[in-house]
């Protein structure tokens, strides 16, 4: 129900609201996707990505009593022209406004960084779950533009998944820890190129953050993280991960790219059988992942290939915002 009356305090995120945003989050994806995604660790770990400093770049929307309702978080970097929003509404208490507190907070934030490119602009996205439709329309009206869809794609694996047959001159394994992470994280980058949305940052401060999550989440297992390799040259990436200690049986896949030289040779689904392969030996039953829903590379022929199918439809929304932008909603 819509509280019009509703005073809502916004205020910096802190590392003791790990709980509260928690509950938020996964409140929100198990009312719209039937299942939580974090734990408050997997949380705290991903606040400490090197590029992120939290009392400047995420807030809670609070009650008048201190309780958390809604939370928010920017990530950017250089070169600032394309930043992504994350946001999240307790769904007791959606529509009663804290959309549109969020909606401002992200404007004055993104016109920060703004400032810092050449033109003064940069464009604010996020990615709405197509289900919950009155949300997503919530941001509409509030200057969001619908562009483009991704999709969450998912596989129930009853039984173990079959291997690809072995490939000429390229060999999928894990990757080596503490000799490949450079490597690795570069092919993934190149492979990442040309794939719609992407502005590529500085490579070190890329590696800085792979290297932050490999090291740091909870839900990170290097024995997920696989290559293609020819040679000594790695060609391809995928990594897996663990779902939160309430889901154990839940697992994700992303990050699996292949560099163009080497496209269209069964590089990516013998990557991406191997990675099923190795979570469902580690007890993972069922399998997530999202991809762009005109992926140019044919990502969304090769899932349907394994057996994955649709779970949920993701519209992203972007905002352009200028360095000089008053952003108060209307």
């Amino acid at each position: 129900m819509v509280d019009q009356n509703a005073q809502w305090h916004v205020r910096a995120t802190t590392p003791k609201d790990a709980a509260c945003v928690t509950r938020i989050i996964n409140a929100y994806y198990e009312r719209w996707v039937g299942k939580p995604l974090l734990t408050p660790e997997d949380l705290v770990a991903d606040w400490g990505r090197p590029t992120l400093d939290l009392d400047h770049d995420s807030v809670v929307v609070c009650q008048a009593d201190g309780e958390c309702a809604g939370y928010a978080i920017i990530w950017d970097g250089a070169p600032y022209t394309r930043i992504c929003l994350q946001c999240y509404v307790h769904p007791d208490h959606a529509l009663q406004g804290i959309e549109a507190e969020i909606s401002h907070w992200a404007g004055e934030r993104a016109a920060k960084a703004a400032a810092q490119t050449a033109d003064g602009q940069t464009v604010l996205w996020q990615e709405r779950l197509v289900a919950d439709g009155e949300t997503l329309d919530a941001y509409l009206s509030l200057g969001y533009q619908r562009v483009r869809y991704s999709l969450q794609m998912g596989l129930a694996m009853g039984e173990p998944p079959l291997l690809a047959s072995p490939l000429d001159e390229i060999s999928i394994r894990p990757y080596r820890q503490g000799i490949e992470e450079r490597a690795m994280i570069w092919a993934m980058t190149e492979a990442f190129r040309d794939h719609w949305g992407v502005v590529e940052r500085p490579f070190d401060e890329e590696l800085a953050e792979w290297m932050q999550w490999i090291e740091d989440n909870p839900t990170c297992d290097p024995d997920l993280l696989f290559v293609a390799v020819n040679g000594d040259e790695i060609v391809g990436t995928v990594f897996g991960q663990t779902g939160p200690a309430d889901a154990p049986d839940s697992g994700w896949i992303f990050g699996l790219g292949v560099r163009r030289p080497w496209r269209r040779q069964g590089v990516a689904q013998s990557l991406l059988r191997a990675v099923l392969s190795r979570l469902y030996e580690k007890g993972i039953r069922a399998v997530s992942l999202v991809v762009d829903a005109e992926n140019l590379t044919g990502a969304t022929g090769l899932y349907d290939k394994v057996g994955m199918i649709v779970e949920q439809r993701l519209a992203i929304l972007e905002r352009p915002v200028r360095a000089d932008c008053h952003c108060r909603a209307s």
